[in-house]
C-alpha cells in the first residue's frame, strides 16, 4: 500500500556507477564555489571521511562514530549551532541516523537542520527496527510494560492506542528504556508502526520495523540529496516513497555525472563466472568453499582481488571463510573489504595516478598488479537473512500491509549484488581506456544476471555448476557424543577443542547443551 503525503518535501537522488564522478562533482562544487550555508556530508565509513577531508580545501569538522551514541549526537548538535563556524560537517550514516532518531520527537533538533544542505554518499540500509526474544512470560511483562498501551488491529499487529501516546513518549525518554533494541521497538510504535507479538518454544518474540530514521532529514533540511549506484532501486527510497509518502525525484543536472562517465566501457571484455545456479547462501557455500578456492588458484593464478565473509559458525559447524581464503590466496592475491568504498588504488596508474612506491606505502601488497590495474576479482561474500527472521518479517509486512516480496528483493539486491559491484569496481574496469580481458567470480547466477542487466550489458556469463552438498544431519549428534565422552574422561574444554578440531566457542556451546540435558 502506497502512502500519499501531499505536504512532503522531495527526496532527491543521484544514481551513478562507481567512478562516475558523483563524489568528485560534490567536492569540486564545494572547493570552487565555497559554502554559503552549513553542509553535512554523510558517509558510510570513517576511511571515506578521511578521503573527503583530504580532498576538500575548506575547513571541515569530523564526527566519528567510535564514541557512544549520546556523544555522537551531542557532537552533531554542537556543530549545527549558529556559533559553530566550520561550515562542512563530515559524519557517518550511523551518526545521522542516531540524530534523526532523536530529532523525530524534538522540534528544536529538526529546526537546527532548516538551513542545512545534506548529502548522503552511498546508500544506507532501508530498514530500522528490532526483533527481541524474552524467555519467560513474567519477564516479558516486566520488560515491556507498554504492551498494556497497545491495541490489536486487523492482521494481528499491536499498535499504539492514541490515549497512551504521551505515556509512551515519557517511557521512551526515560533511562530505564536503555536497551537499544527496546528503544527501537518503542520508537517504531511512536512512528505508527506495529509490534508483532508471537510465542514459540523458544519464548516470546516482539518485532517492530520502520524506514531508516535518516530519511526523515529530507523533511527538515534545506536540501537533501542521496548519491549511490543503484539508489533508485534501493529499499530506502522505496520505503521513503511508499511507506512515508515522500516524493522521490532525480537531483538537479549539476549533481549528475557527465554522460560519458555514466556507464562502464568495453563491457564485452568482462567475463562473470558464478558458483551456483541457485541463489547462494553461506550454508551452501561452506561445503564447497575449498573447491572454489582451488578454482581461483587455477584460473586467476596471480594478481587478483578477493573478498569473503568473516569466519562464522553455521548450524553448529565452523565455516572458516576468511582463514581458509587467506591461507590459500594471500600469497598471490590481495584481500579487500566487502565494504569497499572510496578511492581506488587497485585500478591502475591511469585511474589513481600513484606509482608502486606510493602504493606500497598505502599497504598494497601486490604493487605491480595494482600499478597495471587488477583485472581479476573473486567476490565470495554473501548476506542472507536467516529463514527464522524472514518468516517473522513476512508476517510483520502482512500486518503493516507492506509488499514483502518487493522489500525482500530490494534488500537482497542492495546487500549482495550492489555490494558486490562496489568490490568489482575497484578493478581496472574504472579505466575507460582499458583493453585487458577482465574476469570476475561471484556467488550465484542471480548476482551475475543483475550485474549484466544493470551495469555490464555485453559481458559473458560463465556457470561453474557447483552443486549444493547435502548436509549430514547426524553429524551434530555424533560430535556432541564425542565431546560428552571426552568431558566424562575429565578433559577440559581447551583440550577437547584440540582433540576434536572444533573451535573453543563450539565446544563451549556443546558443553552447555550436555549439562542442560543432564540437569
Amino acid at each position: 500500500m502506497k502512502i500519499r503525503n501531499p505536504l512532503a518535501r522531495p527526496v532527491r537522488y543521484v544514481n551513478a556507477i562507481p567512478s562516475a564522478g558523483k563524489s568528485w562533482n560534490l567536492k569540486e562544487r564545494i572547493n570552487s564555489s565555497g559554502i554559503h550555508n552549513k553542509t553535512i556530508i554523510c558517509l558510510p565509513t570513517a576511511k571515506l571521511m578521511k578521503e573527503y577531508e583530504q580532498d576538500l580545501i575548506v575547513s571541515v569538522h569530523k564526527i566519528l562514530s567510535d564514541d557512544s551514541s549520546f556523544s555522537v549526537v551531542h557532537q552533531l548538535k554542537a556543530a549545527l549551532a549558529s556559533d559553530f563556524h566550520i561550515q562542512v560537517i563530515l559524519c557517518t550514516h550511523d551518526c545521522l541516523e542516531l540524530y534523526c532518531q532523536q530529532a523525530a520527537f524534538d522540534v528544536a533538533m529538526q529546526q537546527a537542520l532548516q538551513e542545512v544542505s545534506i548529502f548522503v554518499d552511498e546508500c544506507p540500509s532501508g530498514a530500522f527496527g528490532a526483533q527481541v526474544r524474552v524467555k519467560h512470560e513474567a519477564f516479558a511483562q516486566d520488560n515491556f510494560p507498554f504492551l498494556a498501551w497497545l491495541e490489536e488491529r486487523e492482521k494481528g499487529g499491536l499498535f499504539l492506542d492514541e490515549a497512551y501516546r504521551e505515556q509512551m513518549q515519557r517511557y521512551y525518554d526515560e533511562n530505564h528504556a536503555k536497551s537499544e533494541d527496546l528503544k527501537k521497538i518503542v520508537w517504531c510504535l511512536l512512528r505508527d508502526s506495529a509490534v508483532l507479538a508471537e510465542e514459540d518454544e523458544r519464548g516470546y518474540w516482539y518485532t517492530a520495523e520502520a524506514a531508516n530514521p535518516l530519511i526523515l532529514a529530507s523533511q527538515w533540511a534545506a536540501s537533501f540529496i542521496i548519491m549511490a549506484a543503484g539508489v533508485d532501486k534501493s529499499e530506502l527510497l522505496y520505503r521513503a516513497e511508499h511507506h512515508l509518502g515522500f516524493p522521490v525525484i532525480k537531483a538537479p543536472t549539476g549533481f549528475q555525472p557527465d554522460a560519458h562517465r555514466a556507464t562502464f566501457k568495453r563491457t564485452n571484455l568482462i567475463t562473470i563466472s558464478y558458483i551456483f545456479n541457485e541463489p547462494a547462501s553461506m550454508n551452501a557455500l561452506a561445503p564447497v568453499f575449498p573447491e572454489v578456492l582451488m578454482w581461483i588458484k587455477r584460473n586467476f593464478r596471480e594478481g587478483f582481488l578477493y573478498a569473503t565473509n568473516n569466519d562464522k559458525t553455521l548450524k553448529g559447524e565452523q565455516a572458516d571463510f576468511t582463514s581458509l581464503a587467506d591461507q590459500e590466496l594471500k600469497a598471490t592475491g590481495e584481500r579487500i573489504s566487502m565494504s569497499a568504498y572510496g578511492l581506488n588504488y587497485y585500478a591502475g596508474f591511469n585511474v589513481c595516478g600513484k606509482d608502486e612506491k606510493f602504493l606500497a606505502a598505502l599497504g598494497v601488497k601486490h604493487t605491480a598488479a595494482a600499478y597495471e590495474g587488477f583485472a581479476r576479482c573473486a567476490y565470495l561474500g554473501i548476506v542472507n537473512d536467516e529463514p527464522f527472521h524472514l518468516q517473522r518479517r513476512k508476517k510483520y509486512a502482512e500486518c503493516m500491509s507492506w509488499d514483502f516480496e518487493e522489500l525482500s528483493k530490494r534488500r537482497h539486491e542492495q546487500q549482495n549484488a550492489e555490494r558486490c559491484l562496489q568490490v568489482l569496481a575497484r578493478t581496472v574496469i574504472r579505466d575507460h581506456n582499458n583493453l585487458k580481458p577482465v574476469h570476475f567470480l561471484v556467488p550465484d547466477k542471480q548476482t551475475a544476471e543483475y550485474l549484466q542487466a544493470n551495469y555490464f550489458p555485453n559481458c559473458e556469463l560463465n556457470p561453474l555448476n557447483f552443486y549444493r552438498k547435502l548436509r549430514d544431519t547426524t553429524k551434530g549428534d555424533t560430535t556432541k557424543a564425542d565431546v560428552k565422552s571426552l568431558l566424562d574422561k575429565g578433559l577440559k574444554q581447551v583440550q577437547i577443542a584440540q582433540h576434536t578440531g572444533l573451535s573453543k566457542g563450539r565446544v563451549s556451546q556443546l558443553v552447555k547443551q550436555i549439562k542442560a540435558e543432564a540437569a
